[in-house]
């Protein structure tokens, strides 16, 4: 019997324990913290910061701002007990705005709101607006602009198309402090252009209007250029040789990577293109090895030569200089910290153009490196080179 009580009470035991538990932590209390005094702002650009003096409440928690945009989403704006100021952003206008500003506890509670009327200073986007040009390139135009407060923007592309209308050609997003980006694939013809600026809380500005003429290119097709190998042109490592970034193909995992000093090769790093014909080169997308963008062995520094009789000599005296060049990374943060800009032009290709009035034909192009992303200057590699200008 003693046995059977003992199961019983084992059986009592785990059912209690099994039994749904509350979830979570009980309020301690429900008395309200209490509210910011001394309350004034600074206008910033497309808002305030906003500073408070913080009440004596010892379960204090948080402080929030509560405001309606004028498309009228609300925004709330939270900062912890340790921070003394609200950084309230949103507004495109200068039209006086009112705030609500709030406490709240480790219990749950919230205090009664504060109010303050702010008035925001224009929203970036007007001044960025009004820094931008619009310049033909190859194969369409390249937009520039100043973005002193590094605000997240957009910045779409129009041009007007046949019956008066327009179209949209693309949007391109960055927090770049000086940026450009080029819109190609373009016929050379004269063309009204408009670019209208946003921000992440869809204010727009207006459009700025533009004529400009793209400059004629051809993509190169992959097939017509291959490696000429010179005798002082870099050997390869891990079997990335010069083909794999010469074929086309963005989906293959590999590309070129030059043969590291310490395992002897040569620097500056070196390889010759060959092309089927006499071609003038004006741009290159060179796309980046992606695990290590703006990193280690992905090209910051080299320069392009071009010859119709090519010689190997390691100083290019024989060789036509055609131009230096340097890879930009887009935000300008330091190695690993990216931009959702960084990672798309490491990922789609960077840009490298040629001088329009400097561009002759030539059926050799040599490419020499000078400096690595990593700066240890002793390997250089990449996924893809492509390539456009005329066969002449």
């Amino acid at each position: 019997m003693k046995k059977y009580l003992f199961i019983i009470s084992v059986i009592a035991v785990m059912l209690f324990a099994c039994e749904e538990q509350p979830v979570g932590s009980t309020p301690m209390d429900s008395v309200a913290p209490g509210c910011v005094t001394e309350v004034g702002y600074n206008s910033v650009p497309g808002g305030a910061d906003i500073f408070y003096s913080l009440p004596a409440d010892e379960d204090l928690l948080y402080v929030k701002a509560v405001y309606t945009l004028a498309n009228g989403k609300e925004i709330n704006t939270r900062v912890s007990m340790y921070d003394d100021t609200l950084r309230v952003r949103g507004y495109a206008d200068t039209d006086p705005r009112i705030v609500d500003i709030v406490t709240g506890d480790r219990s749950g509670n919230e205090s009664e709101p504060v109010q303050i009327t702010i008035t925001p200073k224009p929203s970036p986007i007007y001044d960025i607006l009004e820094s931008v040009e619009v310049n033909p390139t190859f194969g369409g135009v390249t937009i520039t602009w100043d973005n002193p407060t590094e605000s997240v923007i957009a910045v779409t592309l129009k041009r007007s198309v046949a019956g008066g209308d327009w179209e949209e050609v693309n949007t391109y997003y960055s927090n770049s402090k000086t940026a450009k980006h080029s819109a190609r694939g373009m016929e050379v013809a004269d063309t009204k252009f408009g670019v209208a600026i946003s921000d992440r809380w869809d204010n727009f500005t207006n459009e700025r209007r533009f004529n400009a003429t793209p400059w004629y290119e051809e993509q190169l097709v992959a097939g017509t250029y291959k490696e000429y190998k010179m005798p002082s042109d870099s050997d390869i490592s891990y079997g990335w040789a010069l083909n794999y970034a010469l074929n086309g193909d963005l989906t293959e995992p590999w590309g070129w990577f030059s043969k590291p000093t310490v395992e002897g090769g040569n620097w500056p790093a070196r390889f010759t293109i060959q092309f089927n014909s006499k071609v003038s080169l004006s741009r290159m997308k060179l796309v980046q090895r992606h695990g290590e963008m703006w990193e280690n062995g992905n090209p910051k520094c080299f320069s392009v030569y071009g010859s119709n009789n090519p010689v190997d000599d390691t100083n290019n005296a024989a060789w036509t200089h055609l131009k230096d060049f340097t890879s930009v990374k887009p935000s300008g943060y330091p190695s690993g910290q990216y931009s959702d800009e960084d990672i798309y032009v490491a990922q789609n290709g960077e840009d490298f153009e040629f001088d329009p009035d400097k561009i002759d034909s030539y059926k050799y192009y040599r490419f020499e490196f000078t400096e690595n992303w990593g700066g240890d200057n002793t390997f250089i590699n990449f996924f893809e080179l492509l390539f456009w200008g005329q066969n002449k």
